[in-house]
């Protein structure tokens, strides 16, 4: 999802690994490097919720958690392989989705390790399946389902919407907005993240997404992607895995707040980044989330738990920005 130095490689593998149950030698040394794991256990967020703070409904009317018996799918030249994943929403019905296997995980987990301590040269291939060493996007992670329901509950004229996802993984979020008839456009830092979303989204359910490469921390240098200079909403769902992630969805939010675009954003709770994130964004915009952001409390399914976990959404319109 972004380009990290070598130690944030190390430090991502980490928070990437805490909900599986296998651990390799590498993955456990790698875990040593985290500072702040991420907890799946629920906390209290505190005292300070804004007045505005709303809790969502029951997500679910049920999810699918991984089937032994569902069908394998093999991409990029035989370098990734992928089972499916079903998460059925109230007014949606049934969505599926690819996660990396237990193997292509720990395949991308080496690459990654190789890639972070110089053992191994950046793929320059027609289709590589990593380029920078993020493994992050290999699975779907609880914000992204909690993120994809709020999006179902707006009421929006879809088909005149363009939505870009940033960090969007295996593209939950771009296939349910695609499924209401938006434009997309998923956008991650890897190859195989986005070939997964694509294929998910074309094979399963028959929409296509509009796919790009990039760099969440580019911002200085890479625009956001637009339709005809403007995306209508710009979401994001456990993007803050990092400080550096979370410094540069701050500077993207506060891109695509100036150019009119809302900016919805999904959280699991104690997300390292999630501080510095708000701090970054009041400095380059004078938003104090706190104080002026309706705040969702919701919950997202995780699916390798069997149950769901809290997650707080962020709904910034541009006329906040407009009225300071």
């Amino acid at each position: 999802m972004m380009m990290t130095s070598r130690m944030s490689r190390m430090a991502l593998f980490g928070i990437f690994l805490a909900p599986f149950m296998s651990w390799s030698t590498s993955t456990a040394w790698a875990w040593t490097m985290v500072p702040r794991p991420f907890n799946m256990q629920p906390k209290c967020h505190g005292p300070q919720r804004h007045r505005a703070t709303t809790r969502a409904k029951s997500l679910w009317t049920s999810f699918q958690d991984e089937d032994n018996d569902a069908p394998i799918h093999v991409l990029m030249n035989d370098q990734l392989k992928c089972q499916e994943r079903c998460i059925e929403f109230p007014t949606l019905g049934k969505v599926r989705v690819l996660e990396a296997t237990e193997e292509s995980q720990e395949h991308l987990e080496q690459t990654a390790m190789a890639i972070a301590l110089n053992l191994a040269t950046k793929n320059d291939d027609d289709k590589p399946l990593m380029k920078e060493g993020d493994v992050y996007g290999a699975t779907v992670w609880p914000s992204s389902s909690a993120v994809a329901k709020y999006l179902l509950e707006q009421k929006q004229d879809w088909s005149n919407t363009t939505v870009v996802e940033l960090g969007a993984g295996p593209g939950l979020v771009s296939i349910v907005a695609a499924l209401k008839g938006a434009h997309v456009i998923a956008t991650d830092l890897e190859p195989f993240p986005l070939e997964m979303a694509r294929y998910a989204a074309s094979t399963f359910h028959n929409v296509t997404l509009e796919t790009q490469i990039l760099d969440l921390c580019d911002y200085e240098k890479t625009p956001l992607p637009t339709v005809d200079g403007a995306a209508d909403i710009v979401v994001a769902a456990d993007v803050n895995y990092l400080e550096e992630t979370a410094v540069g969805l701050a500077h993207r939010t506060a891109q695509a707040l100036a150019q009119g675009s809302r900016v919805i954003i999904g959280d699991s709770p104690e997300r390292p980044g999630r501080p510095v994130f708000l701090e970054t964004l009041q400095e380059l915009t004078g938003i104090n989330v706190e104080q002026d952001v309706p705040i969702i409390e919701s919950s997202g399914v995780a699916l390798d738990l069997g149950h769901e976990l809290p997650v707080t959404i962020l709904d910034i319109q541009p006329t906040i920005v407009q009225k300071r």
